[in-house]
């Protein structure tokens, strides 16, 4: 819509106060058009995409909108400054706005760049009156626009915002921009922390028709946008994503600005570091080097090849034998192996075990494990034989299951992982597609994580295969770490 107004029609629509303000009001376009368009733009043509964004935010029926884009696509600007704004202005009437970012540092940047056209845009100013600033007691910076009677605030996610309220009102509009970095990702436990954060605290800030926008990147395949995603992707909560990469496949997301892929390549120049560029830029999850499992080898499969090349089944276990809640878990990893040599294909199997066990609960759920299994193929229970677990695995014979312990030597788990990388790097390993996601995060952010037992599990079953194939010990990989 903001394309087909001419220069002179927007002239026309400026110089008319009560006309302005009245189109103004009804369309954030509008809005954009006469008091935002150099602001956010500094000169460059609007991207396509950026009428997805003022669809996004016209449409009150979305409760929850995921919004990764490219560094420098506006996206902070048109959600975090512009939609606050008109949202209070425009028709909607919204009475507060809560934007909420990692740290009071940026914070503060948010506030300032929402003061700046309020203070300095004299059209604006002139139109939707002076605002008061307010210091509250626990450094949120807050300011209300006295002519709508409304509140924009903007905290840090450090900071407890549990029962906000503005006079009576709860959070209408709650805008996360950019709460997550590398270090709040690493580790699952931080993970779950910020996501049950979002569901407790952020969720439970909500009205009726409260909604809420996450703007960002991906920086893990379990992150908080992921998780969000994944859920609108299964209709367990409603909600758009965007996704929006500076190109796909060469077509230029922001031709005004990136006009060519020429230009596109002179940024990526500019930013210097492929890892940044493809998790910025690109909207790609992509591993640093200290990563041990990439997630570009993580490979998934719908359904088991046919029995018919089947040839061998390993168990991997990892014990834990406490039943203690910050203990370690049992895991159980099988692994069904398809083909002959270099040709095999393994494929981990269902179910994957994962919990806290005694020694006579493991070898009960290893049993029934075992009866589960096809018996027209070679299986074998793989074991590390090392200290108390010699008597899991005396215990696992008693109970007829065939099971092999494997010597570590000394190993730590790092060194024992690295071991069995190549099989990853050449996709000869793939996962079940509905519920393996434990283990593949495990993988991913090991050896980060808390728990690692999954890991350690199928680490085991895949020596147990080398070994095998080798006819020895499988060759050690030398990593530093």
């Amino acid at each position: 819509m903001i394309n087909k107004l001419t220069n002179d029609q927007i002239a026309n629509i400026i110089n008319n106060p009560a006309l302005r303000q009245k189109i103004a009001t009804e369309s954030v376009k509008y809005f954009f058009a006469i008091y935002f368009s150099d602001y956010i733009s500094n000169g460059y043509k609007p991207a396509p995409f950026h009428n997805d964004f003022f669809k996004l935010i016209e449409d009150e029926n979305i409760p929850l909108a995921v919004v990764l884009a490219f560094r420098g696509s506006a996206k902070s600007t048109f959600f975090s400054m512009l939609y606050p704004i008109w949202a209070i202005t425009g028709h909607l009437r919204k009475k507060f706005i809560l934007i909420i970012t990692q740290t009071q540092q940026q914070a503060k940047k948010i506030m300032d760049n929402i003061k700046n056209p309020l203070e300095n845009n004299s059209l604006l100013k002139s139109d939707i009156g002076p605002f008061e600033e307010e210091g509250l007691e626990w450094s949120a910076m807050s300011i209300t626009l006295k002519k709508y009677d409304a509140r924009i605030m903007v905290a840090s996610s450090e900071q407890s915002v549990r029962g906000l309220l503005y006079k009576r009102h709860r959070p209408d509009v709650v805008i996360l921009d950019d709460i997550e970095d590398l270090a709040s990702v690493k580790t699952k436990e931080v993970r779950d922390k910020l996501y049950n954060w979002f569901i407790g605290d952020i969720v439970g800030l909500k009205d009726l028709h409260t909604r809420f926008f996450l703007l960002g990147a991906r920086l893990n395949n379990d992150d908080l946008p992921s998780r969000l995603i994944d859920e609108i992707k299964q209709n367990k909560r409603d909600g758009k994503y965007m996704i929006i990469p500076i190109h796909k496949n060469r077509i230029i997301s922001w031709p005004g600005k990136y006009p060519n892929m020429e230009a596109v390549n002179e940024e990526e120049r500019r930013v210097g570091n492929r890892v940044a560029w493809e998790r910025e830029f690109m909207m790609n999850l992509v591993s640093s080097d200290e990563q041990l499992f990439k997630p570009e080898w993580i490979t998934y499969y719908d359904k088991l090849p046919s029995f018919d090349d089947l040839r061998q089944i390993i168990i991997g276990i990892d014990l834990a034998i406490k039943e203690e809640e910050s203990a370690d878990f049992t895991s159980m990893v099988i692994i069904y192996i398809f083909g002959e040599g270099r040709d095999a294909q393994y494929y981990v199997g269902l179910p994957i075990i994962n919990r806290r066990l005694t020694l006579h609960a493991m070898s009960e759920t290893a049993h029934q494990l075992y009866n589960s299994l096809p018996k027209d193929y070679p299986i074998t229970f793989v074991v590390e034989d090392v200290g108390y677990q010699l008597a899991a695995i005396q215990e696992l014979q008693e109970y007829g299951i065939p099971v092999e312990g494997i010597k570590p030597h000394g190993q730590d788990k790092y060194t024992r992982a690295s071991i069995v990388t190549p099989i990853f790097e050449n996709k000869r390993i793939h996962f079940p597609m509905s519920v393996s996601k434990g283990l593949t995060n495990q993988l991913l952010g090991f050896p980060y994580e808390k728990h690692d037992d999954m890991v350690d599990a199928l680490v085991y079953a895949l020596i147990k295969i080398q070994k095998d194939e080798s006819g020895g010990e499988p060759q050690m990989i030398i990593c530093e770490y």
